[in-house]
């Protein structure tokens, strides 16, 4: 099998090829004396041979004898052991899915090169396929195993014949390189990205990958093989980090932030049980009374030694360890008991929005934690608004049109957050129980009405209401902005210019006031 997404084990399937190619042990030259009629085929390489059909060892039917005249060995049995030797060999530093060296050939051949180095340009590049547990979950393990023969085929062309290209995991690669200075290293690399870019079609499918790409230099980068893919390999998930299908080339700094990070998820590891999490709310207003609709709960971390630590630092560490689903429980729970009137049970509550990570919906667990938290805490449903991303939807269609459904059927809202920064395929739209689109913040920085992003913000807003669903312009900062969002047709407004995210308490107070108006507006 190819294995799943970010496995370090090399999980590999397929059959052996009749003819194996690969370098064989200097001791099959030795014994070659012993056969008159070797039919192998070798070339030199260095200070190894590299051997052609080398299961096709051959001697006469020849005895050999020992002193005394007993006979010692034949030269079919000769011949025989040293095919099956040589086929030993090559399977132990092969992978049989695509032919290429394995990670322990890989690090054999980079020692040797290292010890041969000496003040000459040597590179290891790294190369992880991007979403590729997204084509083995959907399509199955056997079109991930047809894909990465693939896509080994296809890079092959573009490692010249004195580089050394092995498949180290799952789905990662790795090339020796010599000889080449940086800006060949960079040639390799974009090569190998602008073939990945090209469709692959197997029967009905057209499967589109990229990869990410690390690159560590010798000897700035290291001077071991440790050192030097574990430089890769930082570097490689530097490039995951910019947005995927790049490739970034190692720095110092990058292991002080990968230091920072081993350091940081151990330290959220305890938060949960040290209770270091808080939520904050930051209000919706309606676009025209100006009066608070919802408001969305927002998770912030108040870090022991460094004080309050914003979302973007630590959420991506806790999606990637798996902690986000407890965390995300912890979330709602604690949202449900704030925003809950427990002294003054005729006052409406507040519906509020949480965010749902992509690692947790789907699961079945999912509607059963919501149902039973909405339970204990009194809660309606309908006060209830779940936002996810586009790519939730992509990835996951017919788990999230499952999961939609039912959370429909409980009277939960769902908002599609950052809308018009991902796939943005208006198809899905018309086929899942979607409540709201919020217009990505990327929109409405440079908003005027002459501007192209205006152009799209009406766009969407027409759109969406055509298909029934309410529109929320997030990231709103100025006066501005809000005329001309107003004069477009947004349903909600939210952003810093309305208010900044706020306690429960302070929101609830806020409620509480009959007029409850954040803005004096004068109708569009």
């Amino acid at each position: 099998m190819n294995g799943r997404k970010n496995s370090r084990q090399d999980r590999t399937s397929g059959g052996v090829s009749p003819t194996l190619q690969g370098d064989l042990p200097i001791e099959h030259e030795r014994r070659s004396a012993l056969c008159s009629n070797f039919s192998g085929r070798r070339r030199a390489d260095g200070e190894r041979l590299k051997w052609a059909q080398a299961d096709n060892f051959h001697c006469p039917e020849q005895t050999f004898m020992a002193g005394g005249g007993k006979p010692l060995a034949t030269g079919r049995g000769i011949s025989e052991r040293m095919a099956a030797e040589s086929q030993v060999w090559y399977l132990s530093r092969h992978d049989l899915l695509t032919g290429l060296p394995n990670r322990s050939y890989f690090s054999e051949r980079l020692t040797e090169t290292l010890a041969q180095a000496k003040n000459q340009h040597l590179a290891v590049i790294f190369l992880d396929l991007d979403h590729f547990k997204n084509i083995n979950d959907s399509l199955g393990h056997e079109t991930g195993d047809t894909l990465l023969r693939a896509i080994a085929k296809r890079i092959s062309p573009y490692c010249r014949p004195q580089d050394f290209l092995a498949r180290i995991g799952g789905d990662e690669f790795a090339i020796v390189i010599e000889g080449l200075d940086d800006a060949g290293s960079t040639g390799i690399a974009h090569n190998i990205l602008t073939a990945l870019a090209i469709p692959f079609c197997f029967a009905e499918h057209e499967l589109f990958t990229s990869a990410s790409i690390g690159i560590a230099r010798f000897p700035q980068d290291g001077m071991s093989v440790d050192d030097l893919t574990r430089a890769a390999d930082t570097a490689m998930y530097r490039a995951k980090d910019a947005g995927r299908n790049c490739f970034r080339f190692f720095s110092s700094d990058m292991s002080t932030r990968v230091h920072r990070r081993l350091s940081m998820e151990t330290e959220l590891r305890h938060a949960l049980d040290r209770d270091e999490f808080f939520l904050r709310y930051q209000p919706l207003i309606n676009a025209n009374s100006g009066k608070i609709d919802s408001v969305e709960a927002l998770l912030r971390w108040n870090h022991p030694k460094g004080g309050v630590v914003g979302p973007a630092d630590f959420i991506p560490i806790l999606e990637e360890s798996g902690m986000i689903t407890a965390v995300s429980e912890w979330v709602l729970h604690t949202a449900c008991d704030q925003l809950k009137y427990k002294h003054d049970p005729l006052l409406t509550p507040i519906r509020f929005a949480v965010n749902l990570s992509a690692h947790q919906f789907g699961k079945n667990a999912l509607l059963d934690t919501t149902q039973k938290i909405l339970s204990q805490n009194g809660i309606d449903a309908q006060n209830l608004v779940f936002e996810i991303t586009e790519s939730v939807l992509v990835n996951d269609a017919p788990e999230a049109k499952a999961t939609l459904r039912v959370l429909k059927e409980m009277g939960v809202q769902i908002a599609i957050d950052d809308f018009g920064t991902g796939y943005s395929s208006l198809g899905y739209l018309k086929h899942i129980p979607v409540d709201i689109l919020k217009i990505d913040r990327g929109f409405i920085v440079e908003l005027s009405p002459t501007s192209k992003n205006a152009a799209l913000v009406r766009a969407i807003v027409t759109m969406a209401h055509a298909l029934g669903l309410q529109v929320v312009a997030e990231g709103v900062e100025t006066a501005y902005q809000l005329a001309l969002l107003r004069e477009y047709g947004c349903d909600q407004i939210q952003g810093f210019y309305i208010s900044a995210p706020l306690a429960a308490e302070r929101v609830k107070a806020m409620l509480k006031n009959e007029s409850n108006s954040l803005l004096n507006l004068q109708p569009v």
